[in-house]
């Protein structure tokens, strides 16, 4: 049974989570199998996390080009994260032995998580599914961090998380059989030169494209330019429609100034106290530790209110005073030109390659030392 059920997770379950067909974002499924890929393959790893804000930004392979260090630059960033999610697998994240953490603090770090905000669902069905992709027999610490209202929602016993995992089951048997034998695609793709952001290779299909995975993920279109050059924007159907510059910087841009998850929620909250118990178990286990404020587009940043996102800024000096942590904080910095996006949050091409000038100095001197 043991051997049966290892075989399902592997060659039918996992692929299923990894091409996004039945969690529609594969790489909240990878990120395991991605620690022990580092752990084995890279003596110096350097490990960045965060949201598809750093997803988007941050070019190990580039990076590593760039160094003068020897360090591998792994990118395991993913969309929508929280540090009351990253918190799960942390203790996998340490066993990889990282010589350094680089970890995305921006205003989502400190967002409001509770059932009144439309990301709550979402991120509630995200942390049972990375609970019970590893079932804890062992209660872990991070378990005295969870809201007492989402223990009724999430996993948290061996047989429950083996319950979460097993209901994957047949959808993934169902999709497995249309994909083999009714020629079906799966929703992305997964392959270069035209990956997803939703997908994940699967690590069986060549390591030398899986290593570069790691470390450079798939990229999002350039939705920006295309307003500016067409008019028009794609949606995620790929689907086109009019969409001018003075559309895209009016109600778009003050639509995304408002939503919650780009809000600190102005409280020391569970998200807070995740970061900080994040923070400091890497810190006792010996790991270098870098906080990076990541820009937003400027003319979004020109167009907040005065003061929204002080208790980003009050807890970046909060970090700052730490002497066992590094931080740099590029987020009210001038020279960036809205070209450097891709929209209103993600670097462009230009972007990422700046970010990459102005980085790579900064992790020299810390592993220098």
């Amino acid at each position: 049974m043991l051997m049966c059920s290892q075989m399902i997770n592997e060659n039918i379950i996992k692929p299923r989570l990894y091409d996004g067909t039945v969690n529609n974002l594969g790489r909240y499924s990878f990120t395991y199998d991605a620690y022990e890929y580092i752990s084995s393959e890279s003596d110096l790893p350097v490990i960045a996390i965060g949201s598809s804000k750093m997803r988007e930004i941050f070019n190990g392979i580039s990076i590593g080009e760039n160094s003068t260090s020897g360090a591998d630059f792994f990118n395991l960033a993913y969309g929508m994260d929280l540090p009351y999610v990253r918190m799960i697998e942390l203790d996998y994240l340490i066993n990889s032995n990282p010589e350094l953490v680089i970890i995305e603090i921006g205003p989502s770090t400190f967002s409001q998580l509770d059932s009144s905000v439309w990301h709550y669902n979402r991120t509630i069905e995200f942390m049972s599914h990375l609970i019970s992709m590893k079932p804890y027999i062992i209660e872990p610490g991070w378990e005295k961090i969870i809201q007492k209202d989402d223990r009724d929602y999430l996993p948290l016993n061996y047989i429950q998380q083996s319950e979460h995992w097993f209901s994957y089951s047949q959808i993934s048997f169902e999709y497995t059989l249309e994909y083999q034998f009714n020629d079906t695609e799966p929703p992305f793709k997964c392959e270069d030169p035209i990956g997803h952001v939703r997908c994940v290779p699967h690590p069986s299909k060549s390591e030398e494209k899986y290593d570069d995975y790691l470390r450079y993920p798939f990229q999002l279109p350039n939705i920006l330019a295309q307003v500016k050059e067409t008019g028009t924007i794609t949606n995620s159907n790929g689907n086109r429609y009019n969409m001018t510059i003075e559309r895209y910087y009016g109600q778009y841009l003050d639509d995304r100034i408002d939503n919650p998850y780009h809000n600190p929620q102005g409280i020391r909250n569970h998200n807070h106290d995740a970061m900080d118990y994040i923070i400091t178990k890497l810190i006792e286990h010996g790991i270098e530790v870098l906080l990076v404020g990541i820009p937003y587009n400027p003319v979004l940043v020109d167009r907040l209110e005065v003061g929204k996102w002080d208790y980003y800024n009050q807890s970046m000096w909060e970090y700052s005073l730490n002497p066992d942590i590094h931080v740099i904080d590029f987020m009210w910095d001038k020279d960036w030109d809205d070209d450097y996006f891709c929209d209103l949050a993600h670097a462009s091409k230009d972007g990422e390659d700046y970010f990459t000038q102005k980085i790579t100095p900064v992790i020299d001197g810390i592993l220098s030392n």
